[in-house]
């Protein structure tokens, strides 16, 4: 974890406390990387540049995903476990699958791409996540 950590990085506000961690994620890299998930996940993301040689842009495709869907629980466990290594904390396990649900085929017509998405980009903006233990 030292190697690119400040080992000695103080936590703002708490200047007897040291939170390594800190050192490379704050405030602005939180929602650098929130604005960057709303760009991948629900503006498209970017097409292949024409004038670079085998481009392939930065898109994402939901399907591999969206079979996982129907049963919102596993779907973030899913998501968690290849972002995180495990699963989430039960406290924030739970206010994600509730969010996630929230997405039903009375609600919209792709409701299971748009629980995909959702379950994404909370998962991705988890503090497990942004910060590896």
């Amino acid at each position: 974890m030292f190697n690119f950590y400040p080992p000695d990085y103080p936590v703002p506000g708490k200047p007897a406390m040291v939170g390594p961690q800190f050192g490379i994620h704050n405030a602005n890299s939180a929602l650098e990387r929130l604005n960057f998930l709303t760009y991948l996940l629900y503006w498209g993301g970017s097409t292949p540049a024409a004038n670079v040689p085998g481009a392939f842009g930065t898109r994402i495709d939901t399907t591999p995903f969206e079979a996982d869907a129907t049963d919102a629980g596993r779907l973030v466990d899913r998501m968690s476990v290849l972002a995180t290594g495990g699963v989430l904390p039960a406290g924030t396990r739970g206010r994600i699958v509730t969010a996630v649900e929230a997405f039903n085929a009375s609600s919209s017509s792709s409701w299971q791409s748009e629980r995909v998405k959702q379950a994404a980009y909370l998962v991705f903006a988890t503090p497990a996540f942004q910060v590896q233990r």
